[in-house]
């Protein structure tokens, strides 16, 4: 299941720079876990989400690498966002090798990207 769908219907919010999870009403059918009271450390083991928000607190890294380097993201011109867009969202046009990727294998690349814009602009 989508990371999405399996995290519904929890919610989260940053305050203070702290991620802050809570329940919120659903929008969709969903089971209950057998009529029992869940916390939201226990919804996240039982759903196996841990490595899903583990890779998405990485992409979050990236990207604030981005918007707080000098120019943020108006500097990117648009070979250079191409090559960045098949790193992060088209592993298939980046595959090394025939292996599989890996969040490390990202990102390397996305480091090795970073490398080659130009250095007024890192």
């Amino acid at each position: 299941r989508p990371g999405m769908c399996r995290l519904h219907p929890l919610g989260c919010m940053t305050i203070g720079g702290r991620r802050k999870w809570f329940y919120r009403r659903p929008l969709c059918e969903t089971t209950d876990g057998g009529g029992r009271d869940w916390t939201v450390e226990e919804w996240i083991r039982e759903s196996r989400m841990r490595p899903f928000l583990a890779a998405n607190a990485r992409y979050l890294g990236w990207m604030r690498e981005l918007l707080e380097g000098p120019g943020g993201l108006d500097e990117i011109i648009e070979e250079e966002w191409n090559a960045l867009e098949a790193i992060l969202f088209d592993f298939d046009s980046v595959e090394r090798d025939r292996r599989r990727i890996s969040l490390d294998i990202i990102e390397d690349m996305f480091h090795e990207w970073r490398s080659r814009m130009r250095p007024e602009r890192i």
